[in-house]
């Protein structure tokens, strides 16, 4: 009797590599694939999901061409790995910005420290010695800031709506939350994300120093797409000043290892997880209203979903965890398409996910294994 997983997209780990093209002009797209694939995937008798299908959404340019890599896996095993590069090349340990999803660990650092009682998330920013003359300071609690639902939007202006009245999505908040913990600690904001990247075995993943003009190793060049379509160089210095928001720079298979940390127990204490992954506010998405908690999407359709996505010059990622699964979907790239249709932005994104949601919709979500004679 053999006992099978009801999820495998690889068997194997071997990597198969492909070039074609070399010294592309600024704007080209020079494939330089590493797919990491079996036969098939199998989710249950009736559900097969082979290599082709996954490649094949990813492969196709009539939307926009994929530049970047996915990661789909369960636990820590690699299920199914792509990687494509543009310009330049990049495989599966090629380090990106990671936009917004830096917010979940911006998230979890808050939450350390009011796991540690150095703060209170119903305590108001002007209980804090922060740097801020905004008006609104003793309106805003520190709790409102974690789910987009204070009304600060940036830095000067009136707040948006009477904190908790909506959702507003903010990096200027999360700004503040870095700064909050910095404050309450005494220590960087680096310094506490590297003591975290530490504790959940992220060793790809840093935060840069703000006004460094040098790019962590094996970053890969970032790019976004002009008016006419075509793709230049992206100034990304700007985005290490804003690391709480958006200026974390990580590796998928540390995105994976991030997943584990975080929703299986190692960052935080269930009581906080639990406030974490509450849905605390409501917001409207491409993929249909969602919850939202601190720093994490809550899908209420389908199978339980956590997930968050990022945008910035020159990057773009997606991140979600299915728990019932323990089953990962990373994918990041290094090109920012125009953000006059965000479809079209995270299109391969989302044919990947749709295509993983399918195949886990199709069997009983509290199935784990199989048995075989």
């Amino acid at each position: 009797m053999k006992i099978w997983l009801f999820v495998c997209l690889v068997t194997t780990l071997a990597h198969t590599s492909q070039a074609v093209a070399a010294s592309p002009a600024m704007g080209e797209l020079t494939l330089d694939k590493q797919v990491t694939l079996s036969e098939q995937t199998m989710l249950d008798e009736q559900t097969m999901l082979n290599e082709q299908t996954l490649a094949a959404a990813l492969s196709d340019q009539k939307t926009r061409p994929f530049s970047g890599v996915v990661v789909i896996a369960q636990g820590e095993r690699i299920l199914f790995s792509y990687a494509h590069g543009a310009s330049t090349p990049i495989i599966l340990n090629s380090r990106f910005l990671i936009g917004s999803l830096s917010k979940q660990i911006t998230a979890v650092l808050t939450l350390q420290q009011a796991q540690a009682a150095a703060l209170r998330l119903n305590a108001s920013l002007a209980d804090y010695d922060l740097s801020l003359s905004e008006p609104w300071l003793k309106q805003v609690r520190v709790g409102k800031l974690l789910n987009h639902t204070s009304g600060v939007t940036r830095p000067g202006a009136p707040l948006k709506f009477q904190p908790g009245d909506s959702f507003a999505y903010s990096n200027y908040g999360y700004e503040i939350l870095g700064e909050l913990i910095e404050r309450v600690s005494g220590r960087s904001y680096r310094e506490l994300a590297t003591k975290l990247f530490e504790r959940c075995g992220m060793t790809e993943s840093v935060v840069p120093e703000a006004n460094n003009a040098i790019y962590p190793d094996g970053l890969a060049q970032g790019y976004s797409e002009d008016e006419q379509g075509g793709l230049a160089a992206a100034d990304i210095k700007g985005s290490f000043q804003h690391a709480p928001s958006s200026g974390v720079v990580s590796t998928a298979m540390d995105l994976v290892r991030w997943n584990q940390c975080l929703h299986e127990g190692v960052a935080l204490a269930p009581e906080w997880y639990g406030k974490m992954t509450q849905a605390s506010a409501t917001r409207s998405h491409r993929w249909g209203e969602l919850g939202y908690g601190y720093g994490v999407q809550v899908s209420r359709q389908g199978p339980r979903e956590y997930s968050h996505s990022g945008y910035v010059p020159g990057y773009i990622s997606t991140l979600s965890y299915f728990p019932e699964r323990k089953i990962s979907l990373v994918v990041l790239e290094n090109v920012s398409w125009s953000v006059r249709d965000m479809g079209r932005v995270f299109h391969h994104h989302d044919q990947v996910r749709s295509l993983l949601m399918q195949a886990l919709q199709a069997s009983p979500a509290t199935v784990a294994t199989q048995e075989r004679q």
